[in-house]
C-alpha cells in the first residue's frame, strides 16, 4: 500500500491503491474528485484572490443577471445560506452589488459590477491556460456528468 504524508499534521496516512478505489461507491469517487478539482482551481485562482466557488458564482451571475440570491443559489445547487458568505466576500471586494428592489431591502437582487466583469476576464485567461490539459482528462467524462445532472428534476 502506498503512503501519503499529511503536511498539515505531519502524520503518515495510508494512500488507497487503485484496486481499492475501484471498490469505492461511485458517489464517493465523484465527491473526492470534485473536492480535488475545486482545490486545484483554488490554487490556480489564488493570485486573483478568488476561490473556485466565487468564480462559479460570478460566472453564473454574468450569465443570468440581475438575479436574487435565492435564484442564484438554486442555479448553483447550493443553499442560500452557503452562498451568502461567498457573496459577502464578492461584495466587499466590489465585484458584485446587492440592490433592493424598488427600495425594499428585504427583496435584493445581485448584479455584477464593472470590477467583477474585469476579474472574470482574468479568470478566463487562467482557465484558458489550463484548458488543453484539463480537456484531455475531462472530455471523456463530461457527457456522463451532464447526464447525471440532467436527471435532477430541478436542473
Amino acid at each position: 500500500m502506498d503512503i501519503a504524508v499529511n503536511q498539515k499534521e505531519w502524520t503518515i496516512e495510508p494512500s488507497p491503491t487503485t484496486i481499492e478505489m475501484y471498490q469505492w461507491p461511485a458517489s464517493q469517487l465523484l465527491s473526492i474528485a470534485a473536492n480535488l478539482v475545486s482545490q486545484t482551481w483554488n490554487e490556480r485562482f489564488a493570485h486573483l484572490g478568488m476561490t473556485h466557488a466565487a468564480v462559479i458564482a460570478l460566472q453564473e451571475l454574468a450569465a443570468e443577471q440581475p438575479i436574487s440570491q435565492a435564484q442564484l443559489a438554486a442555479r448553483l445547487q447550493v443553499r442560500s445560506s452557503t452562498l451568502s458568505k461567498t457573496l459577502q466576500g464578492l461584495e466587499e471586494r466590489g465585484l458584485i452589488a446587492r440592490v433592493g428592489v424598488h427600495g425594499d431591502q428585504r427583496h435584493v437582487i445581485i448584479r455584477l459590477t464593472h470590477r467583477g466583469t474585469e476579474i472574470l476576464l482574468s479568470v478566463k485567461e487562467v482557465e484558458g491556460s489550463f484548458e488543453a490539459s484539463d480537456a484531455r482528462l475531462l472530455d471523456g467524462i463530461r457527457a456522463d456528468l451532464v447526464e447525471i445532472l440532467r436527471r435532477r428534476p430541478d436542473m
